[in-house]
């Protein structure tokens, strides 16, 4: 699940030992509204949700709180996700201890009809009812929202800003899908629906709608996403998918290289469903792509219009586009508004892959990987995919090559491994060492290594990547400790509690983005939350 945002106090001390109490929050949009919870007695607006327990994964417990807090029957099946917040605070509850919350929020639809809730204690004292209102009146009062009380302050402000998040994307959010015969029926929904408006053409989708076989279409979208074997350009076809209700919004193809007959049609054509328009979707698709166009290291696109499409030039322009020509083809007048990526060729992305959860042995360069870490590779696989990869390499342990090799294979690439970015030799143990080495990097327990070592040796070796792969993406399969020193060498406030946050996340996957030898953008892509054995 992608990361929303983090809400960090840093009120704690780095060797506090953490609890993790994670949850699940439920949008509900009825129409132009939300449902919330409301508290009479404190005048703020909440998502329905609350702690996940022990015995139940994260959809389990979001129907129980639903249905507990708000009387709210979840559909199963209509469950979406939208993104994840992370809270870290010094606990209210206990001494010498950080609270630490990844809060889960999904998309969901319910029945119509109500039952009882169920409240305990402190929901009841707090006066937790149902109310459906429009997303401006929950902002207005948790914007306003005081308590003395910390703990609960910082839980209302999180909500104010997934709210204000939800109302930026018109409280739907749009996300990108490629065609496939899971969404035969919402497909072709979507082609009749220009039908029924008198539209003769589907823009964006490749030809949709001269396909009466839907399956024919879907073969040629395929193909030509690898290869036209007419032109030798590989194109791109997408339906942006609104995540609220999971309706399709509209479709955007883009040409990865432009041939002289593509010219003037410029390398991305985009349309919304006639429903849909006037709505900012336009826009919002457009980014989508674009960011899309980036991983895939294209330094330029041009999108065109006819010069009497008003709304797509403002969207262009929206985007960063500039007019640069003006020409007319087959009587009718167009226009070319061009995007620049002015950081495409001088900037090197690294994609660190930590790697999936491992049986433990002896031997701790063959550790191989769990049933639950073979099977949890498939996120690394659906991840990597949407980017542009030059490159694979590695530590040489086994379970961080295993758990990129099926990436490496869906790219037809071999693996480099390199030694430098091996994990730390670990020595005898003892309590306390943990918090010793956090607290300085020189020292290390008898036989073992010093994290000022580990993050030389990854330092040295991620910086000849950088160097000599300026302009591409590379992925580099890592570990635990030796990632967090690299971390924490390009940001000196990572330290033992951020390593505790990831510490379980396997895979856990992030990227880093330097132009030369600076780090000028860090995005955690990626993670599978296990347990520690």
């Amino acid at each position: 699940m992608k990361r929303l945002f983090e809400i960090d106090l840093k009120d704690y001390k780095e060797t506090d030992s953490v609890f993790r109490r994670p949850s699940a929050r439920a949008v509900i949009i009825r129409d132009d509204k939300i449902a919330l919870v409301y508290s009479k007695r404190e005048k703020y607006y909440k998502f329905p949700g609350g702690g996940i327990h022990d015995d139940e994964d994260k959809k389990e417990a979001l129907a129980r709180e639903v249905r507990e807090e708000v009387g709210m029957v979840v559909i199963p099946e209509s469950i979406r996700e939208f993104g994840s917040v992370l809270r870290r605070q010094k606990s209210d509850k206990a001494e010498d201890t950080i609270f630490e919350q990844e809060n889960y929020y999904y998309f969901c639809d319910v029945q119509n009809e109500l039952v009882n809730q169920e409240l305990d204690a402190y929901e009841s004292e707090a006066e937790f009812v149902l109310k459906i209102v429009d997303i401006d009146t929950a902002i207005r009062a948790n914007d306003i929202y005081k308590s003395d009380v910390l703990f609960n302050e910082v839980m209302i402000k999180r909500e104010l800003r997934v709210l204000r998040l939800l109302k930026m994307s018109k409280g739907m959010g749009l996300v990108l899908i490629r065609p496939s015969k899971d969404i035969e029926d919402d497909a072709v929904k979507y082609k009749e629906e220009h039908f029924d408006y008198g539209e003769e053409q589907v823009h964006g989708s490749s030809g949709l709608a001269f396909y009466d076989d839907y399956d024919k279409w879907l073969d040629r979208v395929t193909l030509i996403g690898e290869r036209n074997p007419q032109n030798g350009v590989q194109t791109s076809t997408f339906f942006s998918k609104r995540l609220s209700d999971g309706k399709l919004i509209g479709c955007i193809k883009i040409h990865h290289s432009l041939t002289d007959d593509l010219k003037n049609g410029g390398h991305i054509a985009y349309g919304i469903r006639p429903s849909e328009r006037g709505k900012g979707y336009g826009k919002e698709q457009l980014q989508l792509c674009l960011e899309y166009a980036r991983k895939q290291h294209m330094s330029q696109v041009i999108v065109a219009c006819d010069s009497s499409n008003v709304a797509s030039a403002k969207t262009a322009m929206s985007c960063g586009g500039i007019l640069t020509k003006e020409f007319e083809d087959d009587g009718i007048m167009k226009q070319h508004y061009t995007i620049d990526f002015a950081d495409a060729t001088n900037t090197t992305r690294i994609i660190f892959v930590r790697h999936a959860k491992s049986q433990y042995g002896e031997d701790d360069r063959i550790r191989p990987l769990t049933d639950d870490g073979l099977k949890s590779r498939e996120i690394v696989v659906e991840t990597l995919k949407e980017f542009k990869i030059d490159c694979f390499m590695s530590s040489p342990y086994k379970r961080s090559v295993d758990t990129i090799q099926p990436a490496a294979d869906y790219f037809g690439m071999q693996i480099v491994t390199d030694e430098r970015f091996r994990e730390r030799k670990i020595g005898k143990w003892d309590d306390g060492w943990l918090e010793k080495r956090w607290a300085d990097f020189s020292c290390a327990e008898e036989g073992g290594e010093s994290l000022a070592s580990v993050q030389k040796r990854n330092i040295e070796a991620l910086k000849e990547v950088i160097a000599g792969h300026v302009g591409e993406t590379v992925v580099i399969g890592t570990h635990g400790t030796a990632l967090a020193t690299v971390l924490n060498y390009y940001d000196s406030s990572f330290g033992l509690a951020d390593f505790m946050r990831i510490v379980a996340r396997m895979p856990y996957i992030v990227e880093l983005v330097f132009e030369g030898d600076e780090l000028i953008e860090k995005k955690e892509l990626a993670h599978v939350d296990t347990t520690i054995d």
